[in-house]
């Protein structure tokens, strides 16, 4: 079971398996949204002579299981910009690990080179999900250069644009969220137009700058002695800080929360201000108000 985009390396990559290893290969293109014309793709793999190809549209699962909870958790990688084509990778390597119990396949490839972190998101996602199954890797153990594999691609038949055409790496595309045009096609080697085009074709804006994280402040030891002391809401207003993060240092040492403890003076604002209004003004939870309120039997204000 092969991961499959189209281009050079993973077309010379059937070849490659079917002759080293006398394989089979079966090949699968997630459609994630990336823009390639999948229907190429697959006719290309089925004139390499592959037992069988699959498409697989995941761009709904992709944006609903990946993308939106990658936004919510403010997912950035090493803390700078936000974490954009390697969020693909571990869906990816799921949908082969689907294909490939459904097929019988034995070994599970991708074309990753030894130079990136994708090899690791590949190899943990489909050591975890097939334990059983062989990874092959082979793009970073053959050593191959890129004129090398376009020699390679011609004596085979494989179908190639020629040394010019840069062949984008996964690598290639994570610069297009960091850094302007000017500077990636000075690293790359081409031209401005050609990295405005695989831009476009990506849909991937302009940065417009980095990105950056404040790191959250430290607890000092008088602060965390407060925890249960006081409600979160309480204690978030007095230390300056939000009630989630109040909650969750409270929750990690293992401290219960506090119940708010209720006067005959805070008793008598229940039949003048909304549970809202009073949630806010005595630092507890609305839910906390209605209990109170309907413990003692107050009804809620009519509003004027």
């Amino acid at each position: 079971m092969l991961a499959y985009s189209g281009g050079l390396d993973t077309s010379v990559l059937i070849k490659y398996l079917q002759e080293k290893y006398n394989a089979q290969v079966i090949t699968v293109t997630v459609d994630v949204g990336q823009g390639e014309d999948l229907k190429a793709a697959e006719e290309k793999a089925k004139k390499l002579g592959v037992l069988k190809h699959f498409s697989i549209d995941a761009k709904d699962e992709f944006a609903k299981d990946y993308i939106f909870p990658a936004i919510k958790a403010n997912a950035l990688y090493e803390g700078k910009y936000p974490i954009s084509t390697s969020l693909s990778r571990p869906l990816i390597a799921a949908k082969m690990v689907e294909i490939a119990e459904k097929e019988g396949a034995t070994a599970l490839a991708h074309g990753c080179t030894g130079r990136g972190n994708d090899q690791v998101r590949f190899d943990i996602t489909l050591g975890s999900l097939a334990p059983d199954r062989k990874i092959i890797a082979p793009v970073r153990e053959w050593g191959m250069t890129r004129e090398e594999e376009i020699a390679y691609a011609k004596t085979k038949g494989i179908p190639v644009f020629g040394p010019k055409k840069h062949w984008w790496k996964a690598e290639d595309d994570k610069l297009l969220g960091l850094r302007p045009d000017a500077q990636v096609a000075m690293l790359l080697g081409v031209s401005e137009g050609t990295v405005r085009h695989r831009r476009n074709q990506l849909r991937i804006s302009l940065p417009a700058r980095l990105w950056k994280v404040t790191p959250p402040k430290p607890w000092p030891a008088e602060e965390i002695a407060m925890l249960g002391k006081a409600t979160d809401a309480q204690l978030a207003r007095r230390l300056g800080r939000s009630v989630t993060s109040v909650k969750t240092r409270r929750l990690r040492l293992g401290i219960a929360s506090s119940r708010h403890r209720w006067t005959p003076e805070q008793d008598a604002l229940l039949a003048k201000f909304p549970d809202q209004t009073l949630a806010r003004r005595l630092g507890c939870s609305v839910k906390a108000i209605q209990a109170r309120r309907e413990g003692l039997g107050i009804p809620a204000p009519t509003p004027e």
